[in-house]
């Protein structure tokens, strides 16, 4: 990919390059992340990581802006989400699909099953992106064509649908597709008329009335209950995860401007292991400021985001809608993983932000059309 930007950079005349802010404030947080390593730690791994996440940002959001295009960025995470379940398959055998409602999680004794989950969330959510292009592309196609597309995406999305609940026992990956489901339905809801609303609460109806019996016997509606039984106990204290969130934050009080340095919790908190919390990981390593900085993206790319929703017409509006769904779900996962130096967290950003530099640019070339005319 980055071999491809620079042949393209280097024979197109005049090609414009673009820092949007979202990457400016990100390489903002590396600054400081550098100062708090210089000052309190010795580890350079993630702070390289992190320099090298600033670059894929950079070249794809440059690439989309430049092409006005992502199909080739949907197609590859398409192609990768199948080769990766296909992988898997071949691992897990028969219980790939047959009898993974019960007993543990299946997943894990292949891979991570939270990044698992984590990437067919994202199969998920570029699926829908498909469905929605098709819905409202502006490209008249063959009804057989346009029909095998959509029964394409949306067996995927159900299938990795599937997989998560049933086979990772995700509780993030679960709670997600409830965020990711919810949001599009409201907005699909929302852009329909009379009928195919009353069509959608009669199917809503139906599904929910036949997934009932079969989730509750899964092994992450088993979690989500444990969960909640903990909660309700006012037992949660006792939950590993927590605890550790408890003692990053009762390091952080004592440096809470800079932190201890980058991937330090590790070190001096005596867990061996990172926090399992985004917001108490850069809280605890790279302080208040570092936090303030980091999550300045997420703020910049939703202000953004709400006024190219409010500006944008027609077609363009369900882009910039999807751009928002991404946004709320990574948050969300931050409550459970650590990803600021995540790739996979990156390229969705990165698409994000490709994503509303496009929808901006076609607004104002609408605009100069209209001036011309």
């Amino acid at each position: 990919m980055a071999l491809m930007f620079m042949i393209e950079a280097i024979s197109v005349k005049n090609i414009r390059l673009h820092v949007p802010m979202p990457i400016i404030l990100f390489i903002s947080f590396f600054y400081i992340l550098t100062i708090s390593t210089v000052l309190h730690a010795e580890e350079y791994q993630h702070l390289f990581r992190v320099f090298q996440i600033i670059i894929l940002a950079f070249i794809i959001v440059n690439i989309i802006s430049h092409t006005r295009n992502i199909t080739p960025i949907v197609m590859g995470t398409i192609i990768g989400t199948l080769i990766l379940n296909y992988q898997v398959w071949l691992f897990l055998g028969k219980t790939f699909i047959i009898d993974s409602t019960e007993g543990s999680r299946m997943a894990s004794d292949f891979i991570n099953s939270n990044l698992y989950s984590m990437m067919l969330c994202a199969g998920v959510l570029i699926n829908i992106y498909c469905l929605l292009s098709i819905k409202y592309s502006k490209v008249k196609k063959e009804k057989l064509e346009t029909v095998g597309l959509k029964f394409f995406f949306i067996l995927m999305t159900f299938f990795y649908s599937y997989l998560i609940i049933t086979l990772t026992g995700s509780k993030k990956g679960s709670l997600a597709l409830l965020i990711i489901f919810t949001l599009y339905g409201v907005y699909s809801w929302k852009n329909s008329s009379i009928f195919i609303r009353i069509l959608y609460s009669f199917s809503l109806l139906i599904v929910l009335s036949n997934a009932a019996n079969f989730i509750k016997d899964t092994i992450a509606f088993t979690r989500l209950e444990k969960m909640l039984i903990m909660f309700s106990n006012n037992s949660i204290k006792a939950d590993e995860r927590t605890q550790m969130m408890h003692d990053a934050i009762a390091l952080w009080s004592e440096k809470p401007l800079l932190g201890w340095g980058i991937n330090q919790f590790r070190s001096i908190s005596g867990w061996d292991t990172y926090s399992h919390n985004n917001y108490v990981e850069i809280l605890v390593n790279n302080g208040l400021i570092g936090l303030i900085v980091y999550y300045s993206v997420f703020l910049s790319i939703i202000i953004i985001i709400i006024k190219q929703y409010k500006n944008s017409v027609g077609n363009e509006k369900y882009k910039v809608f999807w751009c928002f769904i991404v946004i709320i779900v990574l948050l969300f996962w931050d409550i459970g993983l650590v990803s600021y130096y995540s790739k996979l967290n990156w390229l969705i950003i990165s698409m994000v932000m490709g994503i509303l530099m496009i929808s901006k640019g076609s607004k104002n070339k609408r605009e100069t059309v209209m001036d011309t005319d």
